[in-house]
């Protein structure tokens, strides 16, 4: 049995205009599948559905039926820009690999892994993702191949694709993989912060100098000098920061910070900058620790939702099936947000961060009382993606017990029960 979850067809309504009558309704069903079937295949999810009569016709749906992708994605940024109304956005961008093998697999190559440093033949997808405390939302993944633009391009074309839909993007995070100055200049014309790391093969200049100098070779040698400890949410990290320029860039705060345990080991070590000469280094950390936000989406949409585990050999399957399950992804992201800002101690939160409740907030009991609500608040808050699959799977099983319960009539509510739960 299928369960049918509510929410994603209410969610899933902007995209309605996007695909046929008949495809729409599978699609649906299948956003369902991948939210709630433990085996999120075409055949499991198609058998499990009482609205989809054969397999083929949802595999017809994925791989071949019309789908007006371009309005889908402009249907899907525009309501992107509605529910981020006024609220600080920060754009994470990067890419991911999904291992597939086989000849017939269309778009499959050779990429290099960066965890296992080893060559895996597969798909990599460009992925970026939209980010607020309350509310994450993907932006759909991009096929990369040899045939397709760059990685860099992508990039490009999506920053500026969310500025002709005039979604505010207050900063841009990425790795040092991203960090091209052509890309960095764009971001600026945007009068967006970016925040990235940098590979230490980088000539730099230090501000007010004029020889350029290899970054690692600066690396090296901060230890002749003061560094400062930074602490960023109970982390202490031991800093080195500059006013630098970059080729071709104007001047970045440039930041090198160095973690140890408690053996005195260095365990971390990073090379930021941010575009913000103003930011001090607490500032930057913070911004770029949060660029590990899509490393978790990419973790999630591959266990919880079928993004690495569902086989499609051509490449309108490989592509539908990556922007479905970030369709599902973004069902889930939303329900969690919705629910969590009608909880009471979120609307408290609201009420007693007004200017005119500041003098409330200075007693002591106001401080030990808000402490407790804040756990409580923050214990809601902490549902996992995976989480939120069970709860909504239970939420509309329950849901359907509860509508078979109530036929009066006794042999329609045994026919009824045999339907859903047996056949």
């Amino acid at each position: 049995m299928l369960p049918i979850i509510k929410e994603v067809k209410s969610i899933l309504a902007f995209a309605r205009k996007a695909f046929t009558k008949g495809s729409f309704r599978c699609i649906v069903q299948y956003v369902n599948g991948l939210i709630s079937l433990a085996d999120k295949t075409v055949k499991k999810i198609s058998e499990a559905s009482s609205e989809i009569r054969h397999q083929s016709e949802l595999n017809y749906a994925i791989t071949e039926a019309k789908c007006e992708q371009e309005m889908l994605t402009k249907r899907y940024l525009e309501k992107a820009r509605y529910l981020f109304k006024n609220t600080p956005v920060y754009l994470i961008i990067d890419d991911t690999l999904v291992e597939r093998n086989g000849d017939t697999v269309q778009e499959a190559q050779y990429h290099h892994d960066h965890n296992s440093g080893k060559q895996i033949k597969g798909h990599q997808f460009f992925t970026a993702l939209l980010w607020t405390p309350l509310l994450q939302l993907p932006i759909f993944p991009e096929l990369y191949s040899k045939n397709t633009d760059s990685k860099i391009e992508m990039a490009q074309s999506l920053i500026d694709r969310l500025s002709s839909l005039k979604i505010k993007i207050h900063t841009i995070l990425f790795d040092s993989w991203y960090s091209d100055h052509e890309l960095i200049k764009k971001c600026l014309k945007m009068k967006t912060r970016v925040v990235c790391s940098i590979m230490t093969n980088r000539k730099i200049k230090l501000h007010k100098k004029r020889r350029w100098q290899s970054l690692s070779f600066i690396s090296e040698r901060i230890h002749s000098q003061k560094l400062n400890e930074t602490v960023v949410k109970g982390n202490t990290y031991q800093t080195w920061s500059s006013i630098v320029i970059l080729n071709n860039l104007p001047s970045v705060k440039m930041i090198i910070s160095e973690q140890t345990n408690k053996d005195d080991e260095l365990v971390g070590k990073a090379h930021l900058i941010s575009t913000n000469i103003d930011n001090d280094a607490a500032e930057i950390i913070s911004a770029y620790k949060l660029r590990w936000k899509i490393e978790t989406y990419h973790r999630d949409i591959k266990q919880n939702l079928g993004f690495a585990t569902v086989f499609f050999a051509r490449r309108e399957g490989i592509v539908r099936h990556s922007i479905l399950a970030t369709m599902a992804y973004a069902v889930l992201s939303l329900f969690m947000s919705r629910n969590l800002t009608k909880t009471p101690a979120f609307k408290l939160e609201l009420f007693l961060e007004h200017p005119k409740h500041e003098c409330l907030q200075q007693t002591t009991f106001f401080r030990v009382w808000w402490h407790i609500v804040l756990l409580m608040y923050r214990s809601g808050k902490s549902m996992t993606i995976g989480e939120c699959c069970a709860y909504l799977k239970e939420k509309s099983t329950i849901s359907l017990v509860r509508e078979i319960v109530v036929i009066e009539n006794k042999p329609d509510r045994l026919e009824r029960f045999e339907e859903v739960f047996i056949s």
